[in-house]
């Protein structure tokens, strides 16, 4: 019997470390907060008022694209480590679920005032029209800024032939570019660059 206890205290113990742990990785606190559960159900309840006039289409996101409009998925991290969408410009596509906004108000601030678009998973998904709430709550929507959702999400971006990616959000601001990557955003190649003419000083028109 005293080895059955040992054993179910040992189980919880084990349960009680990976939770916080998981907590942690997602960014969740791992005791229950009363405010923070009454606030994401104003934000959840908020965001079904959402119309459709914020809804694009595939053909207008293309649009937005073209414009470097700011891309951001809304999708858990390891959704979007898997696959996400990729742009080649600054910022690149970001990776900001809605019960992480307050952390990532650095660098949404460096964004005020362009135009964004939201996706996340598909039709039935509300956590871009969740994070369409505090970004227009904190002024991002604001004249001249739009804030856009892409409805068919994740799914429906994996049916056309737009570019997409794996890997984290590692932006942390412009001029930030991924390790690995010279030309993350499209900049031009070095190698493509036309080199000046070079003369001697006797030589120079």
């Amino acid at each position: 019997m005293l080895a059955g206890i040992v054993r179910t205290g040992v189980l919880l113990l084990v349960a009680t470390v990976v939770g916080a742990g998981w907590a942690g990785y997602r960014g969740f606190p791992w005791t229950v907060d009363p405010d923070a559960v009454a606030e994401r159900r104003r934000i959840a309840s908020e965001a079904e008022k959402v119309g459709d006039e914020t809804n694009i289409d595939l053909a207008r996101l293309r649009e937005l694209i073209g414009q470097q409009a700011t891309i951001i998925d809304a999708r858990a991290p390891e959704q979007f480590e898997a696959g996400h969408l990729q742009v080649f410009y600054e910022p690149p596509v970001l990776n900001i679920p809605p019960e992480t906004f307050d952390q990532n108000l650095d660098r949404l601030f460096a964004l005020m005032g362009t135009t964004m678009v939201l996706y996340c998973n598909s039709e039935t998904c509300h956590l871009a029209e969740e994070l369409y709430v505090r970004l227009q709550e904190q002024g991002f929507a604001a004249e001249p800024a739009r804030i856009y959702i892409y409805k068919p999400g994740w799914d429906g971006l994996q049916q056309t032939d737009l570019p997409t990616t794996t890997g984290p959000d590692t932006w942390t601001g412009y001029g930030s570019v991924p390790a690995g990557d010279e030309h993350p955003y499209g900049g031009a190649d070095d190698s493509d660059v036309e080199a000046e003419p070079e003369f001697d000083d006797e030589e120079t028109p």
